[in-house]
């Protein structure tokens, strides 16, 4: 296996292994659904795991699967292109893209910068105040509950960085053997375009250097990956995550 092949791997092992703690269920049977997972509540997600080659459920299956629920398609495996006709076909369209991205932590650098303003998120009230930032930045709900769950989880790291005395941006670290992935990095708007993005980045990569990771994943979005890019993060593949309208 190349180092490309096992990165790949690691990115979305890290990715659906987070799901997977913050809580799925079971979906009506069909006898091929063992290939797929689904979540119980947010992020709403049903997909199939990385190592998997899936026997595809059916076009009524997908025709009734719940309107909230994002299919992501990892587009470098060989039964994406099939899975994402027969979505189309069904009325299905790409709610968001993604680009997978790793950085290898031995070439990186941390900067010599003042420590910002930042908390690591366990009480209570830090978060609810998370959540909070997080859905306002993203534009869509966060469950409390789920984040709840797992907020003390050992392998997770959840952090808030404050301007002043205002909340401005949030993200959360999941490690799973020597890989963190990062993930929920968001600013909110008012706080957008002063750098908050770049200073919690370099933050969050000085904890994974602390925390002994060799490999740190992430799903950037368009209007992300520019920063990932400058640093020193590397294009894996595309994920195209579709879901239909009610």
């Amino acid at each position: 296996m190349t180092n490309l092949a096992a990165f790949n791997r690691a990115n979305i092992h890290n990715l659906t292994n987070l799901w997977k703690k913050m809580g799925v269920s079971e979906l009506p049977s069909e006898p091929l659904h063992s290939d797929f997972t689904t979540s119980s509540s947010f992020p709403h997600r049903y997909w199939c795991d990385w190592d998997n080659t899936p026997f595809l459920p059916s076009s009524a299956f997908w025709a009734a699967l719940p309107t909230r629920h994002v299919v992501p398609v990892w587009c470098d495996k060989p039964y994406a292109k099939e899975l994402e006709q027969t979505l189309l076909a069904l009325g299905y369209s790409v709610r968001f893209a993604q680009q997978a991205m790793y950085l290898e932590l031995e070439h990186y650098a941390v900067p010599d910068f003042p420590p910002p303003d930042i908390t690591r998120v366990s009480s209570p009230k830090d978060i609810e105040t998370w959540v909070q930032i997080a859905s306002n930045s993203f534009g869509y709900a966060i469950d409390s509950s789920v984040i709840e769950n797992i907020a003390n989880d050992q392998d997770i790291k959840l952090f808030t960085l404050h301007c002043g005395d205002a909340p401005a941006a949030v993200g959360m670290l999941y490690k799973s053997g020597t890989t963190v992935g990062v993930h929920q990095v968001g600013v909110t708007e008012e706080f957008r375009g002063r750098g908050i993005a770049r200073t919690l980045m370099h933050y969050l990569l000085q904890v994974c250097v602390d925390w002994q990771a060799t490999l740190v994943t992430l799903q950037a979005s368009a209007s992300g990956e520019g920063l990932y890019k400058q640093l020193g993060f590397t294009r894996q593949f595309s994920i195209r995550n579709y879901s239909r309208s009610a």
